[in-house]
């Protein structure tokens, strides 16, 4: 079978980290991140682009996470050591093709079996299979807690689909017995909760309540589409190109130092123009490499940006983070104990987008920086042990996978001309809450990159990541949206650009707001 394609180092000929267990200290580390302050910046990130990247990471990689793949890159092992960089890109796969063609909402991977195949088709919509399939919500009818609905009265199709709605006679699964065994219950289980697992292309979107919410938009705007007369093939593409032209324009235009990000545009991604020349030779064709200093340490930048609590709709003004992790199929119900036996979303919880889209302090996402949302120190949906302590399985990962500190890439970086090429002091690197933590565990001159992109930006970020994870999160994200030939950056004839779908009267998706009105998850003008 194949096991998909390794993730690659940017820097592999940086120095490698120190061999000694750094257990205790990635430990104190990561508790002295956990939120005991916000940085309020003037300009917050709405908070949707926290999930946005979430999404896009999604789309983007599967296979980082290390547990359950080699012995040796445990991170809940004994001692966390860093490995011989070979072992760690023999023993990694990245189990999407790297191309930001939206493999998560369409099902494809790498590579395709008759299984997949068959689970690609139930995707879609029986009545009409141009379009995706979308799942119903329940009607509580005004039982508690409080229910004002939130979808429009005429549309009840505002959650993903779920397993329970596609097995049974004349749908696409017979019975239990004949689903993937992912999608099985567990031997022994009676509680139907298998039936609550997202029916989607990849799982991890229904991590949270927000996340899914966000790929229940792209579900939509697929099928807006085939409403204005196209087939499957045309919308996908329409949906594919809106999204990777607002990852450009907006995604990263909002997270990224303009001045780096102008840069990176410009020159058309030259670091990771040069990381592809360097590895294309030994990638199949249509893949496209994914380094491990970006999906590993960079793009983590995102668990930052997370609130403990969020406004989130009408009903719900103060949900916790806790809250939107059991309104998943991989979480209980909360209304379970009320009586219900709820296998889909209840029609009180969908999302309200336009307080994602707020920009005011209650509202917006965490500031980019060394703290996070005190939940992330105790996930639910998760085991035990290091699993339920976010901070500390990055750095543990991030040490155990051998990634060049911080301090190595700044000296790649400058050694290829490539700017900017600013450090942060030793007083800047060790100001604030994490820096006795920082100093003690002789990180100071060998700076976890992950932590480093945090501080910098903590440090003179302004609301946005500094210009090493700039540089990092914009070459890699940029990098493969303009080496896809099938990107709407190398579509033959005139550029693309939203404005070309706007017909009929129809408005331009040149924002996440139109993205989310065009879709139907928020209210027209």
């Amino acid at each position: 079978m194949d096991l998909g394609e390794p993730f690659v180092f940017l820097f592999p000929d940086a120095p490698p980290l120190k061999s000694e267990d750094k257990k205790a200290q990635l430990g104190a580390l990561a508790t002295a991140m956990i939120e005991t302050f916000s940085q309020e910046t003037e300009d917050g990130i709405p908070a949707v682009f926290t999930y946005l990247g979430q999404f896009i990471d999604h789309d983007m990689t599967a296979g980082t996470n290390t547990d359950d793949v080699l012995e040796a890159l445990r991170i809940d092992a004994t001692l966390i050591i860093p490995q011989d960089r070979q072992l760690v890109q023999n023993g990694l796969r990245n189990m999407r093709k790297g191309s930001l063609q939206l493999d998560s909402l369409y099902g494809d991977g790498p590579f395709n079996s008759p299984e997949s195949t068959k689970l690609q088709a139930a995707m879609r919509d029986p009545v009409n299979p141009n379009k995706m399939l979308l799942g119903e919500l329940v009607r509580l009818n005004g039982a508690p807690p409080r229910t004002e609905r939130i979808a429009p009265a005429d549309d009840n199709f505002f959650d993903l689909p779920r397993v329970g709605a596609i097995v049974g006679p004349g749908k696409p699964f017979a019975d239990v017995a004949a689903l993937p065994l992912p999608l099985q219950p567990a031997p022994g289980d009676t509680s139907g909760k298998w039936k609550r697992k997202a029916f989607i292309g990849d799982s991890r979107n229904d991590e949270n309540l927000i996340v899914a919410q966000t790929h229940l938009a792209f579900l939509r705007l697929h099928n807006s589409f085939v409403e204005r007369g196209m087939d499957f093939t045309e919308a996908r593409q329409a949906t594919v190109f809106h999204y990777q032209w607002l990852i450009v324009n907006s995604y990263l235009d909002e997270v990224c130092d303009r001045a780096t990000l102008s840069s990176v545009i410009a020159n058309k991604a030259p670091l990771y123009t040069k990381f592809l020349e360097r590895v294309k030779p030994t990638l199949p064709l249509g893949v496209l490499p994914v380094p491990l200093e970006f999906s590993a340490a960079a793009f983590r930048f995102g668990h930052s940006m997370v609130r403990g609590v969020y406004d989130f709709n009408a009903n719900f003004k103060d949900a916790t983070l806790t809250q939107l992790f059991q309104f998943t199929g991989g979480g209980p119900n909360p209304v379970g104990g009320a009586g219900f036996d709820l296998e889909t979303l209840p029609d009180n919880w969908p999302i309200d987008w336009v307080r994602f889209l707020d920009r005011a302090p209650g509202r917006r996402a965490r500031p980019i920086d060394t703290g996070l949302a005190s939940p992330l120190g105790d996930m639910v949906n998760e085991t035990t042990g290091v699993f339920k302590q976010l901070a500390e399985r990055n750095l543990r990962r991030g040490h155990v996978l051998n990634l060049p500190s911080a301090q190595s890439v700044i000296a790649a970086l400058t050694n290829m001309g490539l700017e900017p090429t600013t450090e942060l002091t030793s007083a800047q690197l060790t100001s604030g809450v994490t820096g006795s933590a920082l100093q003690a565990g002789g990180f100071v001159d060998e700076t976890p990159l992950w932590f480093y992109v945090l501080k910098e930006a903590e440090v003179f970020g302004r609301g946005k990541l500094g210009p090493v994870g700039s540089r990092l999160v914009a070459e890699t994200i940029f990098g493969l949206i303009v080496h896809d030939p099938d990107s709407y950056l190398n579509r033959t004839g005139t550029p693309w650009h939203p404005a070309q779908m706007a017909a009929g009267g129809q408005a331009s998706i040149t924002s996440l707001e139109a993205l989310f009105r065009a879709a139907g998850t928020m209210a027209a003008i």
